[in-house]
């Protein structure tokens, strides 16, 4: 819960947080026992470099990703003096404009194929 905000200011929050990005999937928010954290939860994965983007928003602190069985979630902390109605329509363009992951772990598990080829490769010709 948000102290020292007022019920509608809450009730807002969660309808400008509470959205379905272009690409990326679904995002929502949720409050923290800690006023200066905020979780956002996502049904898909993001892109290895989120952590440090968030970084550079103005007015963000500190970000944990977590990448599970369960989804994705940041836990984005906010700069002391941030007010969370000036850095939520940020972090929600932010996560809006997030690239679809699905392309890139493709991507990776073809590098990763074509790694584990040229290891065979280097085992069954060079090495025997």
């Amino acid at each position: 819960m948000l102290k020292g905000f007022s019920s509608p200011f809450r009730r807002q929050a969660h309808q400008a947080l509470c959205w379905s990005g272009r690409s990326a999937g679904t995002w929502a928010f949720q409050e923290t026992p800690n006023p200066n954290v905020w979780k956002f939860q996502s049904d898909t994965g993001v892109p290895k470099n989120t952590k440090s983007q968030l970084l550079e928003v103005p007015g963000v602190q500190d970000v944990l990703v977590h990448e599970g069985l369960s989804g994705t979630w940041l836990a984005i902390t906010r700069q002391s003096g941030t007010e969370w109605q000036v850095l939520a329509p940020q972090l929600k363009e932010f996560l809006q404009s997030l690239p679809d992951t699905e392309a890139e772990i493709q991507l990776e598990d073809a590098s990763t194929i074509l790694d584990a080829t040229e290891i065979l490769e280097v085992l069954e010709h060079r090495i025997r």
